[in-house]
């Protein structure tokens, strides 16, 4: 099994301390309890991040979808290859809920397997070997940033002709729109608040961040901007002012 994590983000928090630890420290804990790897890679941008000597780096100045699934191709060596995908800068990737994609997977000899209904950032995305190479032509052209959605919008493009499977959360908590990833200030102080009790376990997920909302909101995370034909009332700022006309 190789694991592959996206470290393109543009993090400034991957070594900032949460609880206990930085996000690379619990990224390192996390694949230390996975088993049966093979390798580690990791896609990276400009950025600089101290990485354990073992695992292996790929750069590119910018990655599409395209590129992606071109280097994970590179990654398998097999049909019966196993590529365990995440990002680098989720602290809470969940060893428990990874055992359970895994095992889905396999017994079902998946082309490919993710968690839904979960809060972002707790799982990772199985991807068969043998499923690649359709993956990389349904990415051919697909000249789109990579999103917090991982290879899923891949697989959408042909999703009834690949042997999908799901690992369902006990109950949907998509609407909480969490992401739970140090990619942002916010989103960074979302996991430092989090960090502090977080569980091991999976199922225990969904009623520590029900009953912890509270920390959920951090910074704002958008300005809302209402354009006039003309102004109708004295406002706070106005650019026509400025102008003179």
């Amino acid at each position: 099994m190789v694991i592959c994590l996206y470290g393109a983000t543009g993090s400034r928090h991957l070594a900032t301390p949460l609880t206990d630890g930085s996000t690379l420290d619990r990224i390192r804990h996390y694949v230390e309890q996975i088993g049966d790897v093979d390798r580690v890679v990791v896609l990276l941008g400009d950025a600089r991040v101290s990485l354990p000597e073992s695992w292996q780096t790929t750069r590119r100045d910018k990655w599409t979808y395209e590129s992606l699934m071109t280097s994970i191709a590179g990654i398998v060596t097999s049909p019966d290859d196993e590529i365990l995908f995440s990002f680098l800068d989720q602290p809470f990737l969940n060893v428990e809920l990874s055992e359970r994609l895994l095992a889905r997977h396999r017994k079902y000899r998946a082309d490919y397997t993710f968690a839904d209904g979960y809060p972002k950032g707790l799982a990772p995305e199985v991807v068969a070997g043998r499923a690649v190479a359709h993956l990389v032509q349904l990415a051919g052209g697909d000249s789109r940033v990579v999103s917090r959605d991982g290879l899923f919008p891949i697989v959408q493009k042909e999703i009834n002709r690949l042997d999908v499977e799901t690992e369902l959360s006990p109950t949907d908590q998509r609407l909480l729109r969490l992401v739970l990833a140090v990619d942002s200030e916010a989103n960074y102080r979302v996991c430092e608040r989090l960090s502090a009790q977080a569980p091991e376990s999976a199922d225990q997920w969904q009623g520590y961040v029900e009953r912890n909302r509270e920390h959920h909101r951090t910074l704002p995370r958008y300005v809302g901007v209402q354009v006039l034909e003309r102004e109708v009332q004295a406002v706070a700022y106005s650019p026509h002012l400025l102008m003179g006309s």
